[in-house]
């Protein structure tokens, strides 16, 4: 029987690019092609990160769920009206043994927008990440009186 390898970069390569990949691993398996039609990019899994916004008076207070997704992979850009979080993760695994070969690749994105009700000091946020819970800490330019319901 003859084998030959598979490199899967090449694979990942190829399909990164459009094109599609063929793959027989024995002579008894079927060939199985990886259409075209499927893109790398088009398979990352983006969603809208759950969020509470709190008003305490003095500040906005926002809690963000991120979860799998890493500090230095994360960005927030504030201004006096608005606060835009957006981040991305990325991880794999790759295992290769005799005859056959395993390559598993995980894309996350998240992104959030948020208007500020009232005008904000962008220079003096604060934030925290801690087990996947994003606080965000934003002084308000004029405070305002909170009223318990």
């Amino acid at each position: 029987m003859e084998t030959s390898e598979i490199d899967l970069e090449e694979v990942i390569g190829c399909l990164k690019q459009g094109d599609s990949v063929f793959i027989k691993c024995n002579s008894s398996a079927p060939i199985v092609k990886i259409d075209e039609r499927i893109k790398i990019p088009d398979m990352i899994a983006r969603r809208v990160a759950c969020t509470d916004f709190v008003d305490t008076g003095k500040e906005f207070r926002i809690y963000a769920e991120i979860p799998d997704i890493p500090k230095y992979k994360l960005d927030a850009n504030i201004t006096k009206d608005v606060i835009e979080i957006s981040g991305n993760a990325e991880t794999g695994r790759k295992e290769e043994d005799k005859g056959y070969g395993v390559i598993e690749w995980t894309y996350s994105e998240v992104y959030k927008r948020i208007e500020f009700p009232e005008e904000v000091i962008p220079a003096r946020v604060k934030a925290n990440l801690k087990d996947g819970l994003l606080e965000i800490k934003v002084p308000k330019k004029v405070r305002s009186r909170v009223y318990d319901l």
